[in-house]
C-alpha cells in the first residue's frame, strides 16, 4: 500500500519551539518512481528551475561541481531517518569521512532513534560537493548556524508550494540538490528503525530485502534517480 505522506519535523526558529506534522510534496521523480523503489510516499519535489548558480560554487575550492545543501537536527527523529539515505545516496558519488553515530532525542517521538551525524563528516567527490548544517545536538540544543546559502535555499524552497502550508515552512529535513529537486522531510517513517542501533541497521542494509534496507535504499534510489537526472541535464547543455 502507498501512503500519500512523508513526515517532517518543522522548526520555527533556531532554538525554538518544534511541532511535528505530516507534510505532503508534490513529485517529481515521479510518485510511481517512488514507488518502484520501494519509497511510501512521494519523494521529491521538482522545483521547475534551472537556477543552479548559486549552489554551483558551495565551498570547493574554486570547483564548478552542483552543489546540495542538507539542514537537519540530531535531536529530530525524521532527520534521522533521511539522513541514512541521503549518506547512501551521496556514497554512488563520493566518499565519505568522519561520519559521527548518534540518536534523536529521547524525550520526541520515534525517541532515541539510531542514525549518523554529518556535524564532523567530510564528504569528498568528482561530481557534487555538499554543505550539510546540523542545527542542535540530540538534547536540542544549538548546534551549528544557518549559513547564508542555508537561509537562502530554505526561505525560496522550503515553503509552498514545496510544502503543503505556510505553517509547515521551514519543515526539516531540508534537502536541496542544485536547486532542482528539493526535500521536506523524511521519505519513510521511523518507526522501521525502532530499536536498533546504528551497528545494526548498517548490518540490516546488508540484507537487501529488510524491512530497513527497503526503506533506506528505496529512499536513496530516488536521491541518485534526481542526482543522475541533473548530471545528465548538466552534461547535455540542459
Amino acid at each position: 500500500m502507498t501512503l500519500p505522506w512523508f513526515f517532517s519535523c518543522r522548526a520555527a526558529r533556531i532554538g525554538g519551539a518544534r511541532e511535528y506534522r505530516d507534510a505532503g510534496a508534490r513529485g517529481v521523480v515521479r510518485e510511481q518512481t517512488a514507488r518502484a523503489f520501494g519509497c511510501k510516499g512521494p519523494a521529491l519535489s521538482s522545483t521547475g528551475a534551472h537556477d543552479p548558480k548559486h549552489l554551483e560554487l558551495v565551498e570547493v575550492s574554486g570547483a564548478n561541481k552542483p552543489g546540495i545543501v542538507f539542514v537537519s537536527e540530531e535531536s529530530c527523529p525524521f532527520c534521522a531517518a533521511e539522513r541514512w539515505s541521503l549518506a547512501v545516496a551521496l556514497s554512488h558519488f563520493g566518499s565519505w569521512s568522519q561520519l559521527g553515530v548518534t540518536k534523536s532525542a529521547a524525550t520526541d517521538v520515534f525517541p532515541n532513534t539510531a542514525t549518523l551525524s554529518f556535524r564532523t563528516a567530510g564528504y569528498q567527490s568528482t561530481r557534487l560537493t555538499l554543505r550539510s548544517t546540523e542545527l542542535t545536538d540530540n538534547a536540542g540544543h544549538p548546534l551549528q548556524a544557518l549559513s547564508a546559502l542555508d537561509r537562502q535555499v530554505i526561505g525560496r524552497y522550503d515553503v509552498p508550494p514545496y510544502v503543503n502550508s505556510a505553517d509547515q515552512s521551514g519543515a526539516v529535513p531540508f534537502l536541496d540538490i542544485c536547486n532542482r529537486y528539493v526535500l521536506a522531510g523524511a521519505q519513510y517513517d521511523p518507526q522501521v528503525l525502532a530499536g536498533l542501533s546504528a551497528a545494526q541497521i548498517a548490518a540490516q542494509l546488508r540484507n537487501p530485502p529488510s524491512p530497513v534496507a527497503q526503506a533506506i535504499d528505496g529512499s536513496a534510489k530516488v536521491i541518485v534517480a534526481a542526482i543522475n537526472q541533473l548530471l545528465h541535464d548538466q552534461a547535455s547543455g540542459g
